[in-house]
C-alpha cells in the first residue's frame, strides 16, 4: 500500500522534531521542500505542528552541544570535528533563538548599580574676532 503525501509530511515533521534539517527530512521521506511549503501554506494545523517541531529541534541541538564533547575520542581529528560540530550548533541556536541561546549584550545598567552619565559644562570665553587684513590693498 503506497504511503500518502500526508503520511510522508507527518514523518518529515517528526524527523525535524528529532533534530533533522528540513532538507534532510524531506529527502528521507522522498518529497521536495516545495511540497512542505505548499502544505504549510494550506494548513494551519500543519503550521502549528511544524512550529512545535522546530522548537523541539532547538532543544535537540542544545542537547547535542552538551553531548558531543562527552563522546569525542582523543585524536586530534576527532577533537577538531567535535569542536566544529559544537560551534556550528551553537551558531545555529544563537541565530534561530537569540533570546534563549544568543550571547547577551546588555545595553542598560545593573539595577543595583545603575549607569550614571555626567556632563560637565566648561565655560569658554570667546575673544572678539580680529579684523581681517586686506593684503591686496596698497597703503
Amino acid at each position: 500500500m503506497p504511503i500518502t503525501t500526508q503520511a510522508k509530511l507527518d514523518k518529515a515533521i517528526d524527523l525535524i522534531s528529532r533534530g533533522s534539517s528540513m532538507k534532510a527530512a524531506m529527502k528521507e521521506v522522498g518529497l521536495g521542500i516545495g511540497t512542505l511549503y505548499d502544505a504549510l501554506g494550506a494548513s494551519q494545523a500543519l503550521r502549528d505542528r511544524y512550529a512545535r517541531a522546530s522548537t523541539l529541534k532547538l532543544e535537540v541541538l542544545a542537547s547535542d552541544v552538551q553531548d558531543i564533547p562527552d563522546s569525542v575520542g582523543t585524536g586530534l581529528g576527532a577533537v577538531a570535528k567535535a569542536r566544529l560540530q559544537v560551534d556550528s550548533r551553537k551558531w545555529l541556536l544563537a541565530k534561530l533563538a537569540p533570546k534563549k541561546y544568543g550571547e547577551r549584550t546588555i545595553h542598560e545598567g545593573d539595577p543595583d548599580n545603575p549607569v550614571k552619565v555626567t556632563i560637565n559644562v566648561i565655560p569658554v570665553s570667546v575673544s572678539p574676532r580680529p579684523k581681517e587684513i586686506d593684503h591686496d590693498s596698497q597703503e
